[in-house]
């Protein structure tokens, strides 16, 4: 576990709420090792799982209260009874981190136990407050008092409203003003300050000494309307402040806080427009807050073991502290800050020691761990060792800082390369590198104990803080990932040959905000080119992913030795650069010339092998392509064999396919066959001259396989033919037809 002591917990929490302004908690927790015990100096122990009996921390009433409220990040004094029976209130309850919006309502839970032992769950409502609160006004109650009213006056004994709300009499009275166009809303719930309203336009007269004032109203869209709500607040007719929020259809929403200062006496006039509504406000002394860049909710059970009750409580004290460092230091460097999260912690005992579970959310993009508002789950087993702030920063760290998605984008090689992390460590001016692996980092990763163990104060702090600056410089990196070459080398290339190189950049690239990918500097081959154009390898079309994919490709025409540059960018900066070295081996000369030969005229349903020849004979690629001009025609297949369809003329062109631009061709004539007419003479002349012109057995040995054995048959039938006496005309030619096709396909070898 940690070696930190009570007084050194004491200064860090006093550290942390002093830099708000904010009064220290009396009280430091300790915990034990069998059941959670909360200590004061002075106060005798609690129930296990309970704050101590006093007034630090819980409150003795004369009547059970039906509220209580609470400073800004500040622990409640909730009441130590509750129908005469002691309240063990959940670990969560007690959690500064719960109460950190200003006159939200939270709900505390926990639990009585009667004689038999049978535990009874209760709740109470804290009501969040900043200091000085002027007015609270819950608007269309008509005066009726309600339970956070009461319970805001007791806070404020000069609350300047003496009722909950009502019609200003005159120019110097506080209320809303009067008028046909303003309604109150009925069939309202006087427990919900959200359900109770106004609308019109409504006007507020606010009387008020000079000074420094914070004004917060809040609004809901009631019966399903939506739109923005106005709010302004002038004095004798001259605006001091104004903004708008947009309300969501029955969703509640708070107006964004309006600041304004009075330098006399005067009455506000507060006008609310737009959608025209609004449910309450109120007007206290001027604050600002800290931003919240982390917040966290606890899952527990409400009556909980004795196992369960000390766990909660060693998380919730884990949480708070990694929770308090994450907003101070964000805080206090926002230009560092990555954007706002939102964690569950829980405990199960079956973990091993901790771990993160993101939430499925992000459509496309897997996890969601990164933007405003995004979420996930931190669990703590049984190991109390484990449920220290070191822990939750490591745990706060995978969830939101090197995460799950983006994480194989930038470890690379065991090392990080986004640039934010990357500077964030280099800041520390320790010379130190941002490892990575198994969704792990370190130095500052608080992997183990040993990385921060048995380190005295000041040690700690600067570790700790320097975990938080680097898990945010990662976080960012993931949230609003700058692009980044993952691939920083490319393979060789021939020459004449075609060359395909992926290229992967990492980086958010999406339709608002593109990758795009430029020649920086140097050349690429001729005949080679960038093209960005083409699918990831998952099929998914760049600029809808969060990362691209481009190609160097193209039949390089030219050999040697190419440098060049290639520079990525988005909006995200810095951008990235990347030098690559393109080896193009040289290969024989290219094809300069191709020559088509064979018989121009063919008869129709006739075929004709024609042959191309490649110059020079020794290229590296001689194959060629053939097209027909006239398909209608005559068509070729790609061994140059031509059939002819019909009587007319069509170009068959041969192609080289190692250099495009190099072709030859022949113009061939397709006529229909003509007859000839009868006769009783057979003419065996010219099929005896084909056979004696064609090769014999002897010349076998020269030809495939295949063209010999169609050729030999198609011979052996030609002398069948001539040595029969009876033999028709017909079959004199269909035998030389035959004959002539078949010496056409011999091949050699």
């Amino acid at each position: 576990m940690m070696k930190r002591s009570a007084a050194a917990d004491g200064r860090w929490h006093s550290r942390l709420l002093a830099k708000r302004g904010i009064a220290s908690l009396v009280s430091v927790f300790m915990l034990s090792t069998v059941g959670a015990v909360a200590m004061t100096a002075g106060a005798e122990a609690a129930y296990a799982g309970q704050a101590p009996n006093n007034p630090a921390v819980c409150k003795t009433f004369d009547t059970d209260p039906t509220m209580v409220t609470t400073a800004y990040h500040t622990s409640p004094q909730l009441p130590c009874e509750l129908g005469g029976k002691k309240v063990t209130w959940s670990a969560i309850a007690w959690s500064r981190n719960q109460y950190k919006t200003p006159f939200s309502t939270v709900t505390a839970s926990g639990y009585t136990t009667d004689d038999t032992g049978a535990k009874t769950v209760v709740s109470i409502p804290v009501e969040v407050l900043p200091a000085n609160v002027r007015y609270f006004i819950d608007s269309g109650t008509n005066g009726a008092e309600t339970d956070e009213f009461k319970t805001v006056k007791v806070a404020n004994p000069d609350l300047l409203n003496d009722k909950t709300d009502q019609v200003s009499a005159d120019a110097n009275t506080w209320g809303y003003v009067a008028s046909d166009a303003v309604k109150v809303k009925g069939g309202t719930n006087a427990d919900d300050k959200y359900d109770t309203g106004l609308y019109g336009p409504v006007v507020y007269r606010l009387p008020l000494k000079a000074g420094k004032y914070s004004l917060n109203a809040g609004f809901k869209g009631w019966w399903g309307n939506t739109g923005a709500v106005t709010q302004t607040v002038s004095v004798d007719g001259t605006q001091l402040a104004t903004n708008s929020t947009n309300v969501g259809a029955n969703a509640n929403a708070t107006a964004a806080k309006l600041d304004f200062t009075l330098d006399r006496d005067a009455t506000v006039e507060y006008a609310v427009g737009g959608l025209g509504r609004v449910s309450w406000l109120t007007v206290a002394d001027q604050y600002d807050l800290p931003k919240v860049y982390l917040a966290y909710g606890l899952e527990y059970n409400k009556t909980p073991t004795n196992d369960q009750a000390d766990a909660y409580w060693r998380i919730v004290n884990a949480a708070d502290a990694a929770v308090d460092r994450w907003n101070t230091w964000s805080n206090e460097h926002p230009d560092q800050a990555a954007d706002p999260h939102y964690f569950t912690a829980y405990y199960n005992p079956g973990i091993p020691t901790a771990q993160t579970n993101p939430d499925y959310a992000m459509g496309g993009h897997g996890y969601a761990g990164w933007g405003p508002g995004t979420t996930g789950r931190i669990g703590w087993g049984a190991g109390r060792g484990f449920m220290v702030e070191g822990t939750a920063l490591h745990e706060i760290g995978h969830l939101f800082g090197s995460g799950y998605y983006n994480y194989g984008n930038y470890c690379v090689g065991g090392v990080w390369k986004g640039p934010n992390g990357t500077a964030a460590l280099k800041s520390f001016g320790t010379g130190e590198t941002l490892s990575c692996g198994g969704v792990h980092m370190w130095p500052y990763g608080n992997n183990y104990a040993t990385e921060w163990n048995g380190l005295n104060a000041a040690d700690y702090e600067t570790h700790m803080n320097r975990s938080v600056a680097m898990f945010n410089g990662m976080s960012r990196d993931a949230e609003n990932p700058a692009p980044y070459f993952t691939v920083r080398t490319v393979g060789e290339a021939t020459q004449y040959s075609d060359y395909d190189q992926t290229i992967r950049v990492a980086g958010q690239s999406n339709q608002g905000n593109p990758i795009t990918v430029t020649l920086a500097d140097g050349k690429l081959p001729a005949g080679v080119t960038l093209d960005p154009t083409d699918r990831a390898a998952n099929g998914t079309p760049n600029g809808t992913d969060d990362r691209m994919y481009i190609h160097i490709k193209g039949r390089p025409t030219e050999a040697g030795t190419f440098k060049f540059t290639l520079k990525a960018a988005n909006r995200n900066k810095p951008d990235d650069t990347a030098e690559y070295t393109l080896v193009v081996k040289p290969a024989a000369a290219p094809v300069n010339a191709v020559t088509v030969t064979g018989d121009a005229k063919i008869e129709t349903g006739k075929t004709s092998q024609l042959t191309a020849t490649v110059e020079p004979a020794d290229a590296a690629d001689t194959t060629v392509t053939w097209q027909s001009s006239n398909e209608d025609v005559a068509t070729v297949d790609q061994n140059g064999l031509v059939t002819a369809k019909k009587a007319g003329t069509a170009t068959i062109t041969a192609t080289s396919k190692a250099v495009p631009t190099v072709s030859g061709k022949l113009d061939i004539t397709v006529s229909d066959p003509v007859t000839p007419p009868p006769s009783t003479t057979v003419d065996k002349t010219a099929l005896q001259a084909k056979v004696d012109a064609t090769p014999d057995a002897a010349s076998k040995p020269k030809y495939t396989v295949g063209s010999w054995r169609g050729f030999a048959a198609a011979r052996t039938k030609a002398q069948a033919v001539l040595d029969d006496g009876n033999a028709t005309q017909i079959q004199v030619n269909q035998a030389l037809t035959a004959l002539t096709n078949a010496a056409n396909r011999l091949r050699l070898r």
